[in-house]
């Protein structure tokens, strides 16, 4: 068995121990009669933890693709502990939909990070996902009010003869290469 092998096998055996220990003692401090947030408001924890298993496993194997769903995990897992335990409501989330293009937007741009900045083609969909967030956030939370909406209206087309010149300018810079 390599060492990397070794590592991983005991990270895996840590993670799931501490999980463990952890339900452990939530059950003990509930059966004590401790008032303590129950399953229904702590689901959300499962999907932090996956990723935070493949994040550990992206780590320590030295696969950078571990680290998608490493981070869309932990962060779908703590969107929706807003909502069990927090301030948001479950009525609303036809406002809050955008958040999920941003989590697949950050994590393929985890990803990109995670494999040193090599992969430069999991830009695209990180820079989707993340426009696509934050353009939704706009619209549906209102960010968008006055004068902006029709500057944006009117001027989007301006976004495709920028790509188009980035796209001509890349292929002419990669002519001259070679």
């Amino acid at each position: 068995m390599t060492d990397a092998e070794t590592i991983r096998r005991r990270g895996g055996t840590v993670t799931l121990g501490m999980f463990l220990v952890t339900l452990g003692v939530w059950f003990l401090i509930r059966n004590l009669g401790f008032d303590l947030p129950g399953l229904g408001e702590l689901w959300p924890i499962f999907p932090c933890l996956a990723g935070a298993a493949f994040l550990i496993s992206s780590i320590t194997s030295k696969n950078p693709d571990l680290a998608f769903p490493g981070t869309a995990g932990i962060l779908v897992g703590l969107f929706f502990f807003i909502f069990t335990v927090g301030p948001l409501e479950w009525w609303r989330m036809e406002d809050y939909w955008p958040a999920f293009p941003l989590i697949a937007g950050s994590a393929f741009a985890a990803t990109w990070v995670a494999g040193r900045f090599r992969e430069s083609g999991l830009l695209v969909p990180a820079a989707v996902g993340l426009v696509v967030g934050v353009v939704g956030f706009s619209f549906t939370l209102g960010w968008l009010e006055g004068w902006v909406m029709p500057v944006i209206e009117n001027g989007w087309p301006l976004v495709l003869v920028a790509i188009g010149l980035l796209m001509v300018l890349r292929a002419i810079v990669s002519g001259l290469r070679a």
